[in-house]
């Protein structure tokens, strides 16, 4: 997978039944997003979730990966 982007990416974990990646997108200052990749590589979504709300984390992306259920 080729990744054309000017900013640190890194990909967590894979779901074969969709295709996609879960990743991140290293934004700087405006911190690091959770992001999802499609099997080329194009990003499909990416967001910067940190905080403590519902749709929010507390941990790392680093730490983040796709559960059986197809849910992060």
């Amino acid at each position: 997978m080729e990744i054309e982007i000017l900013v640190p990416v890194g990909i967590r974990d894979y779901d074969p039944v969709k295709d996609v990646c879960l990743g991140y997108v290293d934004k700087g200052s405006d911190g690091v997003g959770l992001a999802i990749f499609d099997a080329q590589g194009k990003i499909i979504i990416s967001k910067v979730r940190r905080g403590e709300g519902s749709n929010d984390y507390s941990s790392s992306a680093l730490t983040m990966g796709l559960g059986a259920d197809g849910n992060i």
